[in-house]
């Protein structure tokens, strides 16, 4: 319930939104396409109710999402240049990367290449977003890790990242398994497959590189089941 889900492109894209508005089929389900994120009014839309679905969260406020602000966020620590790779907290560099003064030369910039998301396993575990099973194997935090050769992050990465860290504790989070591999950021090893959508969770399990998107993170096979056999229409 009350689930977002990222799609990539138009045939994963518009079925849903005809489903929503014209069948009235889940409709607190919020789908955000990641072809459109990159823009300032788009993002904003994601702040206000939609049909069923309550606003999204999100911890960089409009104005430093509007126009041609942070379309790029350049890697860069001016207290230690040759080190850009301690992991830090993503709530704490979310604000600060939102912040107007963190800018060089007009330049906003991320302080490292490697953040984390700190899990809350009570919380997770009292919204229902885990079971009790799986509570000895929750991480303490999703790591997330760029290239180091990635100069920067877009403005599209920074709204993903924005939505996954401000709304992971209040609601389930998917990635459909049309969207490119690089869309998820390197969280591969934290997706649980249930389906056709891959849920970000805090367990890690290796993925299966050689079977791309679709190898990422566990497969819970209880609700592939139940998807495929009870909830699919042939």
């Amino acid at each position: 319930k009350d689930a977002i889900i990222f799609t990539y492109g138009d045939n994963d894209t518009y079925p849903l939104w005809y489903a929503q508005e014209v069948e009235n089929i889940r409709r607190d389900v919020r789908v955000v396409n990641l072809s459109l994120i990159f823009v300032d009014w788009y993002i904003e839309k994601l702040r206000r109710k939609v049909n069923d679905s309550p606003p999204i969260k999100l911890t960089i406020p409009s104005e430093s999402y509007r126009g041609n602000k942070r379309h790029q966020v350049f890697f860069a620590n001016p207290a230690n240049p040759q080190n850009l790779t301690t992991p830090l907290n993503i709530n704490t560099e979310l604000a600060f990367m939102g912040s107007s003064a963190n800018t060089i030369r007009g330049q906003s910039y991320a302080r490292s290449q490697n953040l984390y998301i700190p899990i809350d396993k009570s919380k997770m575990l009292s919204k229902g977003l885990m079971t009790p099973k799986d509570t000895a194997r929750m991480v303490d935090n999703i790591l997330l890790k760029f290239p180091t050769n990635k100069q920067y992050i877009s403005k599209d990465e920074l709204a993903v990242l924005d939505v996954v860290a401000s709304n992971l504790h209040d609601r389930p989070i998917y990635f459909a398994v049309t969207c490119k591999n690089e869309k998820l950021l390197g969280i591969n090893d934290y997706m649980q497959m249930e389906g056709l959508g891959l849920r970000v969770i805090p367990v890690k399990t290796p993925s299966l590189r050689s079977l791309s998107i679709y190898g990422s993170g566990r497969v819970a096979p209880d609700k592939v089941y139940d998807n495929i056999m009870n909830k699919w229409r042939w």
